[in-house]
């Protein structure tokens, strides 16, 4: 990384968060969900939710855990990722109630418009 000499105030919180050891939940596990998974290997944990669980094969392949409930995924995630399009049955997936389940300080990454 460089800086520049005339930098007077650096924040360490711009260089993100660390990953490693934490947990990932992915909320849609199709094709975008599934290679972000095969992409996060520095996570210890992945879990996911979807409409229906992928292959053991395929869970295997990348570390990931099938979550059936939404609740369970929100309450246990460092970090969750929303890559879902945008329909009736996914408008408003995370609202306040969601929002409450998740860890004070969680970071959230969305692919989607779905709030």
């Amino acid at each position: 990384m460089a800086i520049s000499p005339d930098t007077e105030e650096f924040f360490i919180n711009w260089l993100g968060q660390e990953v490693t050891g934490a947990t990932l939940g992915i909320v849609g596990m199709g094709r975008i969900g599934y290679k972000v998974a095969q992409r996060a290997r520095a996570f210890e944990m992945i879990l996911y939710h979807n409409r229906k669980c992928r292959k053991l094969e395929e869970e295997e392949a990348v570390g990931a855990t099938y979550c059936e409930r939404l609740d369970y995924l929100l309450q246990r995630s460092d970090f969750v990722m929303l890559a879902v399009g945008l329909t009736p049955q996914t408008h408003g997936l995370i609202g306040r109630r969601e929002l409450r389940l998740m860890k004070p300080l969680l970071f959230s990454s969305t692919l989607a418009e779905v709030c």
